[in-house]
């Protein structure tokens, strides 16, 4: 089997099925496990560069969306130099990655039509669905029951662990920085399995934009910093860079000191098995009431916005 994967969360499935062999080329953004670097890429973005703010970022997209123009490319030579049998895209988000609306003109420049596979899980019970699909698409029917089954009872055993808990702290989870955006889909969900309560953010929902005002009337208790598609060390970078100036003090979770940096390319972004293992950190972090002494790999304490409070 020749499997080209266009979406990264459906790549690292593939390689949880055991599957790294068969695939023959990826999208720009899949770039885990490591077993899969130097695989061809067949996509490329039209956007802001891999070093550019969340500001630059923002504005390349909306100017771009404005007057209909692409995000994303596809490089149909090199498609057709994989030849896939099997290809997986996601439906989710237009903004993020190549939809199936993409495939149409390059999948004329194949020599024969693959299968397309199509994911799109927005809760994490469809996301395990979604990987149930690609372990029927690609004959790993028992592999992919075996690692949902896994997935789902690592959800269940911190689900029990938080079952008696009185206090669940109020948790806002900032999926963009400027403009803010909270995250929607599958982070809510997250946040109650590990024993809080996710404001402005709704499951099963899109991320959505918020003001700075909406941000300090939730009164959040822990503050998630988990930019989407951003790796820890770019979130840390990003939010000293670019968000200095703002009021600080006026969030609870800052004068708390409860505020943490996320890997959310790992962890959060991406509809895989590694949202499990988001999952796994937001419970040891929502559990404690003051800054902890250290965080799991994959989190960061930032401490440096309580030099904004005013004394």
């Amino acid at each position: 089997m020749r499997i080209v994967s266009l979406q990264p969360g459906a790549t690292e499935i593939i390689a949880a099925l055991g599957l790294t062999d068969h695939l023959v080329a990826v999208s720009h953004e899949c770039d885990h496990p490591p077993t899969i670097a130097g695989l061809p890429v067949v996509t490329g973005p039209f956007t802001a560069p891999t070093t550019a703010s969340c500001r630059e970022i923002d504005r390349t997209v909306t100017e771009r969306l404005a007057v209909g123009a692409p995000l994303f490319e596809i490089d149909a030579a090199a498609l057709a130099t994989a030849g896939p049998d099997l290809l997986i895209v996601q439906d989710l988000c237009h903004v993020c990655g190549i939809t199936p609306e993409h495939l149409d003109q390059a999948l004329t420049c194949l020599p024969a039509k693959p299968q397309v596979v199509t994911v799109g899980g927005v809760t994490l019970e469809e996301v395990f669905l979604d990987i149930l699909q690609i372990g029927q698409a690609t004959g790993r029917t028992e592999a992919a029951e075996s690692l949902v089954d896994d997935l789902r009872s690592r959800c269940e055993r911190v689900r029990n662990r938080q079952s008696a808990r009185t206090r669940r702290p109020k948790v806002v989870c900032v999926e963009w920085l400027d403009p803010f955006y909270v995250a929607g889909h599958w982070t809510p969900e997250l946040v109650a399995l590990a024993g809080g309560r996710a404001v402005l953010g709704t499951a099963g929902a899109p991320s959505r934009k918020v003001s700075w005002d909406d941000m300090v009337a939730a009164e959040p208790d822990v503050l998630l910093v988990m930019p989407c598609g951003f790796t820890l060390e770019r979130t840390v970078e990003e939010l000293r860079s670019s968000c200095p100036a703002l009021p600080w003090d006026q969030l609870q979770a800052v004068r708390h000191g409860l505020v943490f940096a996320l890997d959310g390319n790992a962890h959060f972004s991406r509809p895989g098995p590694r949202l499990v293992d988001g999952l796994e950190i937001l419970e040891v972090l929502l559990a404690h009431e003051r800054p902890p002494a250290s965080t799991p790999p994959g989190a960061q304490l930032v401490t440096w916005l309580q030099d904004h409070i005013k004394v």
